[in-house]
């Protein structure tokens, strides 16, 4: 019998279901740093994270779901 349980996302890229477009401009996936983004210089301040770009943050780790998932 096949496992039919969603697997648990690894990068942020497919937490937050990015399109193909945006992963391509992104640092984090540029570096397949899905794991720790906010690492990744570029990927806040608007350059390359979309959740900041859209709520124009400077930094991203406050405020995004990812981060918090993985440093309740």
């Amino acid at each position: 019998m096949k496992n039919t349980e969603s697997k648990e996302p690894q990068n942020c890229w497919e937490f937050k279901n990015c399109p193909v477009a945006i992963r391509n401009g992104c640092p984090a996936y540029k570096n397949n740093m899905g794991g720790e983004c906010w690492l990744v210089a570029g990927n806040h301040a608007g350059q390359g994270c979309p959740d900041a770009k859209e709520k124009g943050l400077p930094f991203c780790v406050k405020e995004c779901l990812w981060y918090r998932k993985l440093n309740p």
